[in-house]
């Protein structure tokens, strides 16, 4: 191959590799709205564990690869937003517990379950505004030794609240 086609072979391929790992969101989120989906978001996975009393979450973001999934590097969540989450949640029918690793959700040993088989644990990944107005975030929720399940959810504003509306490329289930 002749230097010129590698080298313009590989910048492309940089490129590529480039616009697949990195998305730029068209507008960024007031601070409320990104409050608002994200209870929006954990209140939906707790259905799918519905008779789980306790729900830890990760304090920091981490995008989960799922296919048509938009990547971008983990984020802290900051104390005042994981505040106004919480107080979001206080209606809800489990305790939200903000943990910084998963090694500080209450496992036991016997079952490997979460919090006795009570609790569920949450990674959150970021919140990726889309050009027509919705926003993806990807999850993946473990309740327990192979218990789990991840999909990038779609949200929308639907007056001054934001609901999931629906999913973006493939679940994953155990």
């Amino acid at each position: 191959m002749r230097p010129g086609k590698f080298l313009l072979l590989t910048l492309l391929l940089l490129l590529v590799s480039a616009s697949c790992v990195a998305s730029k969101p068209p507008k960024s989120l007031e601070s409320e709205a990104v409050a608002q989906i994200y209870v929006a978001a954990i209140a939906e996975i707790h259905t799918f564990a519905r008779t789980r009393s306790v729900v830890y979450v990760l304090t920091t973001t981490e995008d989960l690869v799922y296919d048509e999934a938009p990547l971008a590097p983990a984020q802290e969540l900051a104390s005042d937003l994981r505040e106004t989450i919480k107080d979001e949640l206080v209606e809800e029918r489990f305790e939200l517990v903000w943990i910084e690793a998963l090694d500080q959700a209450a496992i036991d040993p016997s079952n490997r379950q979460i919090a006795e088989g009570e609790g569920i644990v949450i990674t959150l990944g970021n919140i990726h505004p889309q050009e027509d107005g919705s926003v993806l975030l990807s999850f993946f929720m473990a309740c327990g030794d192979l218990c789990g399940i991840g999909k990038t959810f779609v949200l929308n504003e639907s007056g001054n609240n934001w609901h999931v509306t629906g999913s973006v490329g493939p679940e994953i289930a155990s």
